[in-house]
């Protein structure tokens, strides 16, 4: 029995580690396996059997009562926490564009590094976007308001993760010149201006205690590829960084208008009210090719079998009980 229920320990957490979801429902099917085997006494058994069942009712019954009356309102608090703070992010990384500095061909190096602060910034944007995925999902199965408006979070997220790709490609390679952008692009500070105001609205949203009732329209006409299209006269390559920019500069707008207006129809708590016509991809529960995920399965086989010999040499205090919490806390 040992064996396979070490075979379906390693399967059921890996499962647990590899679903984006709560994952209680694997952890305790992995934990229950284990305490079946009872360390191999089959005595009393049916009794063993009514104790176990006995006190996970108890257990299941305390858990719901917790969630009901808890868990919704720090899953909604959380939320919100963690999404001020990924648009901070984002602002703290566009406000760099506010303060780069041109530089001419010849002027850099090519082996040079973008600066430290800047991957960080990149970094700590990605793993607060994965972490509040992470919360939204696990929120979305257990309470029922953060479930009414699933599709706005769906395209939130979806458009968060745009945003941060655009802001991505908006700080210079390591090596590349960069032109004087306002020099080229007409109005450029009063463009760079009007999206930092934009952010600044986005993240007043999350932070006003009130529900927001509107949210205010960029200026039509702000970001005219036209107007760079008129320096005919320019090297290619400073053309196509003029256009790249300008580009880059529409769809971040794009991105917040769309942004705002669904941060409001998700504070506002008034489900279906999105700005978005495409289909957004659906993201798998599973992520089936992770290696942190085939690390803890390994992990577990071998901490089940190295605790499970040390209970049969040494018999340390516990006895089996040894052996389920080494595995379920790998």
């Amino acid at each position: 029995y040992l064996i396979s229920a070490s075979v379906m320990d390693t399967i059921t957490l890996y499962l647990y580690k590899a679903y984006q979801g709560d994952g209680t429902l694997f952890m305790l099917a992995a934990v229950v396996m284990l305490m079946v085997f009872n360390g191999g006494n089959v005595e009393d058994a049916f009794l063993y059997g009514l104790d176990r069942a006995y006190m996970t009712a108890f257990g299941v019954a305390v858990y719901t009562l917790v969630g009901s009356f808890l868990w919704p309102v720090a899953a909604e608090r959380n939320l919100a926490q963690q999404a001020q703070s990924m648009f901070q992010l984002d602002r703290s990384l566009f406000d760099r564009l506010q303060a780069e500095k041109p530089v001419a061909e010849g002027e850099g190096t090519a082996d040079e590094a973008p600066p430290a602060s800047t991957k960080a910034l990149i970094e700590q944007l990605m793993t607060t976007e994965s972490t509040l995925r992470a919360q939204w999902l696990k929120a979305r199965s257990e309470d029922p308001e953060v479930s009414s408006w699933s599709r706005e979070w769906s395209y939130l997220l979806h458009y968060q993760r745009q945003l941060a790709l655009a802001l991505t490609t908006t700080q210079a390679s390591p090596g590349t010149p960069q032109p004087d952008y306002a020099r080229y692009i007409p109005r450029y500070r009063e463009r760079i201006g009007t999206l930092q105001a934009q952010f600044d609205q986005l993240l007043m949203l999350w932070q006003s205690t009130e529900p927001p009732t509107s949210a205010q329209p960029l200026p039509e006409q702000l970001f005219n590829q036209s107007e760079v299209d008129e320096h005919t006269n320019l090297p290619h390559l400073l053309q196509a960084q003029l256009a790249s920019r300008m580009e880059t500069l529409r769809d971040i707008a794009i991105l917040l208008e769309k942004l705002t207006q669904l941060s409001v129809s998700i504070l506002q708590q008034r489900p279906g009210e999105s700005p978005a016509n495409e289909q957004v991809a659906r993201q798998s529960a599973f992520v089936a090719i992770d290696p942190e995920s085939k690390k803890t399965a390994v992990q577990v086989f071998v901490t089940l079998w190295l605790s499970a010999g040390i209970w049969r040499l040494l018999n340390p205090p516990g006895g089996y009980l040894f052996v389920i919490l080494s595995t379920a806390l790998v």
